[in-house]
């Protein structure tokens, strides 16, 4: 008992020595062993036992089951120290080599008198537990050397576990961390991709969003590639500022591997990591990784995104050189970030292509109802389009955006559509209106509101159409409305209605000149029309009259054979 608590007490020390030794230390044990090249691991194991143990090792080699072969022999500064069990594995050797490897854990056996055999399975990552460490020591120490071996192994498996651990634990790290990157990414995109522009095209948004997903990927260059000639893929927009990266792949290249593998990525995203192996004229050209995805939305296409190269710029790496491997390929979380933005991207031009075939359907709408008011009267044909042409320049010229002068057209297009209600007799009569006569036609901003209040999408135009006879001293109408009671979409129509019918024949007169038109609006500024809506159509009057002189109205289609297509009925 009084050797087993030394022992204990020795081999605490023991302990404590291999977790603070030297590498000197080991790699001295380590160059001593020349017989066989060993896995790191085992390396590690039998240095930590030479240490604790301070005595010789041998290293058996299981190769078959009770067939063992002495692999390894370290010895000490004194060769004599060498134990005597070489080429001697007789049965009770046999048996303790058997037995270690069937427990897995250090046993011994007396071997002659007053020694005993410590045997400790080492750790081998190629084959674990094929090699047993065997020890000749005293047997006084001998259940000292089995529990020292056993912790000592113990320690170095808790080493590799908290390693193992650490790879792992980073490896999730890295994961929730690309995880929340790509989260935050895709929510600020989805912000930005917000309908204020409708003007923006597919390579408009793709110019805005490529860079930022370069960066998210990790790629050294991304290309938008769409069918060109012959439905053949040709680059469109490409991005490659990365510093790792001397210049972009040149584009032909890009455009024969998206040819190549275009039906692959038509139904999910394509990635190669093996290019280099697989594609000379690729490798040639400097790709090493390809990334495919989709940019299409249902049915609709709009092409595809390619990135090339896996960059190394600005990650942080794994400690494990195994986990790196994995961080220098195109992988699944790049694909399915790469894939979503793409998704993105399309919906969005999908979205704006939409709007613009829905505003293109209510111009369309607007224009077929002006011209069935044209129809009804040749002496106003024009007069519409033309009052909508001077309100847009006038509005534009006080402040208004795009799309505001937009709206402002639309408005003038309609501003007379409640004539339709007034009877022909009335409109065409080539005298002067009676009381009752005029009447009538002074009902047509009221017949306007109540054709196109159930038009939702088309409000905005309601004011300028209702309002568009009101004077700025309250006698006009239909409300008598005075001042800024009066919306400013309607004043500035009014200008531009007054200064049309002025200029333009009638049935009952002819249109008066230019320079008269304009001395009556200068007379009844601030008391017929707005003031402020006077002096900006006279400081852009130029550009008034060009619109006048420069104007033609679109001749009207004639039919010229039977309209069979298309039927109400789907095919």
């Amino acid at each position: 008992m009084e050797v087993l608590d030394a022992g204990e007490a020795d081999g605490q020390g023991a302990d404590d020595a291999i977790s603070t030794g030297s590498l000197q230390e080991m790699t001295h044990v380590t160059s001593l062993i020349a017989e066989e090249t060993l896995a790191p691991s085992l390396l590690r194991a039998h240095a930590a036992l030479h240490a604790a143990l301070e005595c010789p090792l041998e290293l058996w080699r299981r190769e078959a089951p009770r067939q063992w072969r002495l692999t390894h022999t370290s010895v000490g500064d004194n060769a004599a120290e060498h134990i005597d069990l070489a080429g001697q594995c007789d049965q009770r050797l046999m048996s303790l080599l058997e037995r270690a490897y069937a427990t897995g854990r250090p046993c011994r056996t007396t071997v002659a008198p007053e020694r005993v055999a410590v045997a400790a399975p080492l750790l081998d990552e190629s084959a674990a537990g094929s090699i047993v460490a065997v020890a000749e020591l005293n047997s006084a120490c001998g259940l000292y050397a089995e529990r020292l071996s056993d912790a000592v192994l113990r320690e170095l498996r808790q080493r590799d576990e908290v390693e193992w651990l650490r790879d792992e634990n980073f490896v999730f790290s890295q994961q929730v961390t690309d995880d929340f990157e790509e989260l935050t990414y895709l929510r600020i995109m989805a912000t930005q991709l917000v309908v204020k522009d409708t003007t923006l095209d597919i390579f408009q948004i793709v110019r805005q969003s490529i860079d930022g997903l370069r960066l998210m990927i990790g790629a050294e260059s991304i290309y938008f590639v769409r069918p060109g000639v012959s439905e053949r893929p040709q680059v469109v927009v490409s991005c490659c500022h990365s510093p790792d990266a001397n210049e972009c792949v040149d584009h032909g290249t890009v455009a024969r591997l998206a040819d190549l593998f275009c039906d692959r990525a038509a139904v999910a995203p394509c990635v190669k990591n093996d290019i280099r192996t697989t594609d000379p004229v690729a490798r040639a050209a400097g790709v090493r990784q390809f990334l495919m995805v989709p940019i299409c939305t249902g049915a609709r296409s709009f092409g595809w995104f390619v990135a090339i190269n896996r960059s190394a710029t600005g990650r942080n790496w794994p400690p494990s050189p195994l986990l790196q491997l994995g961080q220098d390929e195109f992988g699944t979380w790049e694909a399915s970030l790469l894939s979503a933005a793409s998704t993105l991207i399309a919906s969005h031009a999908s979205n704006l292509e939409l709007i613009r075939e829905k505003e293109r359907l209510l111009t369309n709408m607007v224009r077929t109802m002006v011209s069935a008011l044209d129809s009804k009267d040749a002496y106003t044909r024009g007069h519409s389009e033309r009052v909508a042409l001077f309100s847009q320049r006038i509005a534009q010229s006080m402040g208004y955006d795009a799309a505001a002068a937009e709206k402002l057209y639309l408005s003038g297009l309609l501003h007379d559509v409640g004539k339709i209600g007034v009877s022909d007799a009335v409109l065409r009569k080539p005298d002067k209106l009676t009381a009752e006569e005029f009447a009538e036609i002074k009902r047509h901003p009221d017949e306007g509101w109540a054709i196109l209040r159930d038009l939702e999408p088309m409000r905005y135009i309601l004011p300028a159409v209702l309002h568009h006879h009101e004077q700025v001293n309250g006698t006009g109408y239909p409300d008598g409305l005075k001042g800024d009671e009066i919306p400013l979409d309607a004043r500035i129509m009014a200008v531009a209605d007054a200064y049309d019918a002025m200029t333009s024949d009638r049935a009952y007169r002819r249109g008066m000149p230019h320079e008269k038109a304009v001395e009556i609006l200068r007379a009844g500024a601030g008391s017929q029309w707005d003031e402020k809506v006077i002096e900006t159509f006279l400081n852009v009057v130029e550009d008034i009259t060009a619109i006048r002189y420069g104007y033609t109205q679109q001749e009207r289609a004639t039919r010229t054979e039977s309209a069979l297509k298309p039927s109400c009925q789907s095919e």
